[in-house]
């Protein structure tokens, strides 16, 4: 049985709301499958693991959830999550718990120095246990164990870099089951982003008490803007277009500079029905003026509707129906669907996912 209750408001932890990491890894059994891992954490008990082949197709991510004392999974190339229920249910929400338990050590955890280890117990799930090298202050590995002493899962060989006046975890191998699975090294982090409720529950599981939670649709006009329409490989992610957005945006940058011109350092990313990132939409800064450069388009003013969101987080076909609801019946859309997003730096780098509309 899953005990029921969700976690209370979101807190801080150690000056953090949300921590996220971006890891490269490396199976044990395939080292040439090179995989993605995003980790995402707040406080208290929401977490979300989301794992992808590199260069794969974004149905096969496989994604583990946590909101409060639930948990789910969502498969790779399936539509509907799973809830997850006894020994599985504490495995996964274990390692979660150990994954925080490393992210923020020593923070989090009421840990207790024992047979030379330090031991901290895991609301029911079981315990963590991490063993120190002689004279640090940061430990080699990190195990949890269920109730019984069995070792569910284990991250170990850690490497530890300081950044913005922390230490964090940079290299970790990942065990389940004392069975080495894969090697990772952790690429970025992000402390910045703020992610709602929603986001710890898979798209199918979101009750009307979590829809609730989400920022109003708001109506308002949209400036004319001059921009350039880029198309995105199929099958792209949110992730990777940001990322193609601001490669082809440093590309722009010398030959505008000789027109007199600059970027909106605002991206932009179109959108398809099902929300998912089709094209980059590079904008030029300033009054938008007829007589655009070659490859460049003018826009007319238009109303739109749109909704600021949590963080750059998981877009689904829901949230385009939610403006498409707003905005009434009989109104046309005027253009694609798109997110833009504040480049990096902001506190929190907020994104809105926005809808033109007809007159």
């Amino acid at each position: 049985m899953v005990p029921p209750g969700d976690p209370g408001p979101q807190t801080r932890v150690a000056g953090f709301r949300t921590v996220v990491s971006h890891s490269r890894v490396v199976p044990r059994d395939d080292p040439q499958a090179i995989h993605t891992l995003k980790v995402t954490l707040a406080f208290p008990d929401r977490a979300r693991a989301h794992l992808t082949p590199r260069g794969g197709r974004p149905s096969e991510r496989h994604v583990t959830y946590r909101f409060g004392e639930r948990g789910w999974i969502l498969e790779p190339r399936r539509a509907e999550s799973r809830l997850l229920e006894g020994e599985e249910r504490r495995a996964v929400l274990l390692e979660l718990e150990l994954r925080r338990a490393v992210t923020l050590w020593p923070d989090g955890f009421a840990w207790e120095q024992k047979e030379g280890q330090r031991v901290a117990e895991s609301k029911g799930l079981g315990r963590l246990v991490a063993s120190l090298p002689e004279g640090s202050e940061r430990p080699g590995s990190v195990r949890a164990q269920a109730p019984d002493g069995r070792e569910l899962v284990a991250l170990t060989d850690l490497e530890w870099r300081a950044q913005e006046g922390r230490v964090w975890p940079l290299r970790m191998t990942l065990s389940r089951g004392g069975t080495a699975v894969w090697d990772e090294e952790v690429v970025a982090l992000d402390t910045e982003a703020r992610y709602l409720d929603r986001e710890f529950v898979p798209h199918d599981r979101r009750p009307a008490g979590l829809r609730s939670t989400l920022q109003p649709v708001r109506g308002f006009q949209l400036p004319a803007m001059v921009v350039r329409r880029l198309p995105l490989p199929p099958g792209s992610t949110l992730r990777g277009g940001l990322r193609r957005a601001e490669d082809l945006a440093a590309r722009e940058v010398e030959a505008l500079a000789e027109l007199g011109l600059s970027l909106d350092p605002t991206v932009h990313l179109e959108l398809d029905g099902q929300a998912r990132p089709v094209a980059v939409l590079l904008r030029l800064a300033g009054e938008a003026t007829p007589g655009p450069p070659g490859g460049w388009t003018l826009l007319p003013p238009r109303p739109a509707v749109g909704r600021l969101l949590g963080g750059v987080g998981e877009l689904g076909p829901g949230d385009l129906a939610d403006l498409r609801r707003a905005a009434g019946k009989g109104v046309s859309g005027a253009g694609a669907p798109f997110l833009r997003v504040r480049p990096p730096g902001g506190s929190p780098r907020r994104a809105e996912i926005v809808l033109p509309l007809g007159g």
